[in-house]
């Protein structure tokens, strides 16, 4: 059996503009355009804006490979309910704003995750200080340090809180800026005492409302601007496809997928019972959800568990909105029809292998009989290479290398219609760890 894993990677080797930059820049510049009065009805009137393709890469590439072939009809009210609500959302504002500060990308992931810890980390540092209106209570504040940039950053741009003034010598002997915490976000405890605290839930909660928030707006971009045009490329024969990919024996393959689109179902005609969508699917966006989080950690084990912000994690989300239970159920059925773990073999494309996503790559590459691994770049390898070590430790890396035949390919071989018939297979560039 072979079982395939598809990353992003996928999409973007079909010049399909998915990067999150490409959702961020879209979204922006699309209601811009709506609030000048513009009437949009197509993805093609949306992408061929150059100030788009001076912004994004993703969505220049795009435009450039395929112009106005590239199109799918839009509905001026669907825009409004799906996109309306970015001008307002927290997360959205706060990821174009750390994009623009000389990003030319970003991941969604690692931002998320440095303002759960840094917002996380706040908690600890709070200041009392005697209500001026009512003696009675204290404010409670958030102590940061001026020369803090990063959590100043965040602090201020999340509404959990007021800006205060600055005062010397409060935090660790530096001068400190303060953050009045919201009343909304205290508890009176015992109530009528006056004495209040942090509700570390509630802000847990509003930061995580706002998240699904942002969620559902990038499912709705990946509809309405990728899979839709994607179908209209596919049916009008203006996608080139892959002679690799066309010729496998799919109904022999399982595919782990930690794309939200369909794009391998569309130009293939992959059966849907093989894809196992890791992060939820688009057309199941409106019944469970599409998982936007970040990683486990060691908070999650159970002698230093915390489950404040526990709904952000990836896992949490996987079980919550059941995206996980097919991935789950062909590696447990494979294995008791088989007897044995290593039995199959395992494909990677498109997938960087961060450990974001430790816990499906785990279970996925320990399971294998063997390892091959596509990339676009020599310095991909490298990159791949990293990840993979800092995932299993460099005695378990080299065991994967020397039991699993862990092997690395140019993206370019899925061009040949039986690429792994070659002799010529040759090991991967040197590469300095």
């Amino acid at each position: 059996m072979d079982v395939f894993m598809i990353g992003n990677g996928l999409d973007l080797h079909y010049c399909l503009p998915t990067t999150y930059t490409s959702f961020l820049r879209t979204v922006e510049n699309l209601n811009n355009r709506i609030a000048t009065g513009e009437i949009i009805t197509s993805v093609a009137q949306v992408l061929k804006n150059e100030e788009l393709h001076n912004s994004d890469w993703a969505l220049k590439t795009c435009f450039s490979r395929y112009e106005s072939e590239y199109d799918a009809s839009l509905v001026p009210d669907e825009l409004q309910r799906a996109f309306g609500a970015a001008s307002t959302n927290v997360w959205f504002s706060y990821l174009l704003h750390s994009f623009g500060e000389g990003k030319s990308w970003i991941d969604f992931e690692r931002e998320i995750n440095q303002v759960i810890q840094i917002i996380a980390s706040s908690f600890e540092h709070t200041y009392e200080e005697e209500n001026e209106h009512d003696p009675s209570l204290d404010d409670i504040y958030v102590c940061v340090s001026e020369e803090d940039r990063r959590t100043n950053h965040i602090l201020s741009h999340f509404p959990l809180f007021y800006e205060g003034s600055s005062l010397e010598g409060l935090y660790n002997s530096l001068p400190a800026k303060l953050y009045l915490v919201q009343r909304k976000y205290l508890a009176e405890n015992p109530f009528g005492s006056g004495a209040y605290s942090l509700n570390k839930t509630a802000i847990a909660s509003d930061i995580y409302k706002s998240l699904r928030e942002l969620a559902d707006m990038l499912s709705a971009y990946l509809l309405m601007f990728v899979d839709r045009p994607v179908e209209n490329l596919v049916k009008n024969g203006k996608i080139e496809i892959d002679p690799m990919l066309l010729n496998w024996n799919w109904k022999e393959t399982e595919i782990v997928s930690f794309n939200y689109t369909h794009t391998l179902r569309s130009l293939y005609g992959v059966n849907s019972k093989s894809l196992h969508y890791i992060h939820g699917e688009l057309e199941a966006a409106s019944k469970a959800g599409i998982i936007l989080g970040i990683n486990s950690n060691s908070d999650d084990e159970i002698e230093h568990t915390d489950t404040t912000f526990v709904q952000f994690k990836k896992y949490y989300q996987r079980v919550f909105y059941q995206t996980d239970l097919s991935y789950i159920h062909f590696l447990e059925s494979r294995e008791n029809r088989f007897g044995d773990i290593d039995y199959f073999n395992l494909y990677v494309i498109g997938h960087s292998l961060d450990e974001t996503d430790r816990e499906v790559i785990c279970d996925c590459i320990k399971r294998a009989a063997s390892i091959c691994i596509f990339y676009h770049s020599e310095s991909e390898v490298s990159d791949k290479i990293r990840n993979l070590v800092s995932i299993f430790g460099k005695h378990e890396f080299d065991i994967l290398r020397m039991k699993k035949n862990l092997r690395f390919f140019s993206i370019d071989r899925l061009q040949e219609r039986n690429p792994f018939q070659k002799e010529d297979l040759a090991p991967p560039p040197a590469v300095v760890l």
